[in-house]
C-alpha cells in the first residue's frame, strides 16, 4: 500500500493542476452526455456495417484521445515532445486496433452462418470476447517484435517490476468483482444455452 501511495504522491506532486482536472472532466462528461443522449454508439456507429462501422469507431476513439491529449499539452506545454513520429505511429495502431476489436468486421455474419439459432447468442457472446486475442494480442506482439525490441515490455521488465502493489489492488478488487455475480441482473445477462430436449 505504501508503494501505491507513493505512486500517487508523485503524481499529484509533478502534474497537479485543478484546471487541468476540471477540464478534462468538462471534456469528458460532454462526450458521454452526446453519446447517450443521442445514443450515437448503438444507434448510429452500430448501423454501418463490416469497416464503415471499424473507420467511424476509430473516429470517435480518436476525437476522445487526441481531444485529451491536446488539453494536457495547453497546461503543460514543456511536454510538447511527447508528440513525436513514434507517438503518433503507436497511437493511431492501438487505436485501429480498438476500433478493430469493437466492430469485429464480418465475424458477427460468419457466426451466423455457421451456427444454429439456439446456440447462436452464447456463441456470439463467447467469440466477440476471445476475439481481442486475434484484433490485438496478436497484433500488439507482432508490432513489438518487428518495430519495439528494447526490453521494456511497454513499461515492464521482468527485472524490475515490482508486482505487489498490483496484487494488492487486485485482492482489493475481488470482493467488488463478486459482490455482482450473485445478483439477479448479472445472471440474466449471462450467456447460457438453453437445452433442448425433444419429447
Amino acid at each position: 500500500m505504501r508503494k501505491i501511495w507513493q505512486y500517487i504522491r508523485n503524481q499529484v506532486t509533478e502534474e497537479f493542476k485543478p484546471w487541468y482536472f476540471v477540464s478534462i472532466l468538462l471534456f469528458l462528461s460532454t462526450c458521454l452526455f452526446i453519446n447517450y443522449q443521442l445514443d450515437f454508439e448503438d444507434s448510429i456507429i452500430d448501423s454501418y456495417q463490416h469497416f464503415y462501422q471499424a473507420f467511424f469507431y476509430f473516429l470517435t476513439y480518436c476525437f476522445g484521445y487526441y481531444g485529451t491529449v491536446f488539453i494536457y499539452l495547453r497546461f503543460y506545454p514543456e511536454k510538447k515532445s511527447i508528440i513525436s513520429g513514434p507517438f503518433w505511429i503507436k497511437s493511431i495502431f492501438i487505436l485501429a486496433l480498438h476500433s478493430l476489436d469493437r466492430s469485429q468486421p464480418y465475424l458477427n455474419q460468419l457466426t451466423k452462418s455457421i451456427v444454429e439459432p439456439p446456440v447462436l447468442f452464447w456463441i456470439d457472446k463467447v467469440v466477440f470476447r476471445a476475439s481481442s486475442l486475434l484484433f490485438v494480442i496478436v497484433p500488439i506482439l507482432g508490432f513489438y517484435y518487428l518495430k519495439e525490441k528494447d526490453g521494456l515490455y511497454y513499461g515492464l521488465h521482468s527485472k524490475k517490476f515490482d508486482f505487489k502493489p498490483y496484487l494488492l489492488l487486485l485482492l482489493l478488487m475481488i470482493p467488488l468483482i463478486i459482490l455482482p455475480l450473485l445478483g439477479n441482473p448479472f445472471r440474466i445477462s449471462i450467456p447460457c444455452i438453453r437445452v433442448l430436449t425433444h419429447t
